[in-house]
């Protein structure tokens, strides 16, 4: 195996650990999200019911 075969089986290596890395922050970036929404949700839930027994 020479040096070129070496330099192309690196670039390849780096290449999918970009891709890997890439999903991988594209997968908690929707985590994220989705927590964030779960949260204001809950929020909104409570406020609205915090609201209602303030009001009776």
């Amino acid at each position: 195996m020479g040096l070129e075969d070496l330099k192309k089986q690196a670039e390849e290596g780096l290449e999918v650990a970009k891709d890997k890395a890439t999903e991988a922050a594209e997968a908690a970036k929707d985590k994220a999200t989705e927590a964030a929404e779960a949260a204001k949700d809950k929020a909104t839930e409570v406020v609205t019911e915090l609201k209602d027994k303030f009001q009776k």
